[in-house]
């Protein structure tokens, strides 16, 4: 897709899957003319960010992608139910943790 196709005022990140397994990421952008400069080198910047990434920062965007989807899938479940180890129950017990006042932390 040419920059001309894409509606006025918006950006594309295109990515392939070649046979290899690698991506091959595509950007482009349509900018109108009632963007300013100042924006256009905004949303510019913030495009090259994406596609930059995307090329060279592919293990931190999945990772990231997988915590956002077990935060959402935590989310969905009822309530977050803590359950101590054994060694932290012991350690409680034998006072080896150190209470304190919550009411003073800076």
């Amino acid at each position: 897709m040419e920059p001309k196709d894409l509606p006025k005022n918006s950006m594309m990140l295109r990515m392939d899957i070649l046979e290899s397994g690698d991506l091959k990421i595509y950007s482009a952008q349509h900018f109108g003319d009632e963007l300013t400069d100042e924006e256009c080198t905004y949303y510019m910047n913030l495009l090259t960010g994406l596609n930059y990434t995307l090329n060279f920062g592919t293990d931190y965007a999945v990772a990231l992608g997988a915590m956002v989807t077990h935060l959402g899938e935590l989310e969905a479940e009822d309530e977050f139910v803590f359950e101590p180890d054994d060694e932290l129950i012991q350690a409680v017990e034998d006072a080896k943790v150190v209470p304190f006042d919550k009411g003073k932390l800076n």
